[in-house]
């Protein structure tokens, strides 16, 4: 049985919070978690084992155990706060792995193990730098034949500086259209007003601890980098599938 509000905590409701809160910065998100999971079935990747790089909450874990009930769960993410959240509502129904993305390497999965590996809104926090690491580890652990799915804002190449501008004014006034609604959340004040949890003090002290590298903000990931990574690691066909502004639907098949 989950216990979603242990030691005081409504995690459920920090959750759809969350979710709320994403929305803001996802145009059509609920639809675009369907369109990436579609592609799965579509490329017969169905999954019997799927791993969420980056999973956060869980709230993309929780939809994928609602459209494939029968596969194997799991989660990567350092972020402690976070985590607690995803346990308290996903409980045993998904493995919840603590690790650092930008040493994949340290994540013990069985080679060719993996039908489908999902991420959104969470690799750019890496730098270019992690990218070769990262790759060649999803290509040891995703079979022939299986896909990676990843949603998330890339930098346009550096050959269409014009475009490459408007492609950020572009998903800031989307962004700024979204916060203007009535009730929105912003990013800062869901964290702000999640930090008054007194149960999560000891999560949110050791989140400090662990972000520290956060304090330089990277350059931020481009679409070709990542692209080339995947390749350049084993994977068979890489392409954007769909795009808004600089945010891009990336799907690589091994």
């Amino acid at each position: 049985m989950i216990d979603s509000h242990a030691g005081g905590l409504d995690a459920p409701a920090w959750v759809e919070r969350w979710d709320r809160q994403q929305s803001r910065y996802v145009p059509n998100r609920d639809s675009t978690i369907r369109l990436m999971f579609d592609l799965v079935d579509d490329l017969e990747a169905t999954p019997g084992q799927l791993v969420d790089l980056g999973c956060g909450p869980g709230t993309l874990l929780n939809r994928a155990r609602q459209r494939w009930p029968h596969a194997q769960l799991a989660g990567i993410d350092l972020d402690p706060v976070l985590l607690r959240l995803a346990r308290s509502t996903l409980g045993g129904t998904a493995q919840l792995i603590e690790s650092d993305l930008r040493r994949a390497n340290d994540v013990d999965l069985a080679p060719a193990s993996v039908d489908t590996v999902v991420s959104m809104t969470a690799l750019h926090w890496l730098s270019e730098e992690d990218l070769p690491q990262l790759s060649q580890w999803l290509a040891a652990v995703v079979r022939r034949g299986g896909v990676f799915v990843d949603y998330d804002t890339m930098e346009l190449a550096p050959t269409v500086p014009r475009l490459k501008q408007a492609a950020h004014a572009l998903r800031a006034r989307l962004r700024d259209d979204a916060l203007d609604e009535p009730d929105s959340e912003s990013w800062d004040q869901w964290w702000n007003a999640l930090r008054l949890e007194p149960a999560l003090a000891a999560e949110f002290a050791e989140r400090t601890r662990r972000f520290a590298f956060r304090q330089t903000a990277n350059a931020g990931l481009s679409l070709e980098s990542l692209r080339t990574a995947l390749l350049e690691a084993g994977f068979a066909e890489v392409a954007p599938l769909s795009q808004v502004a600089d945010r891009h639907l990336l799907v690589a098949v091994r």
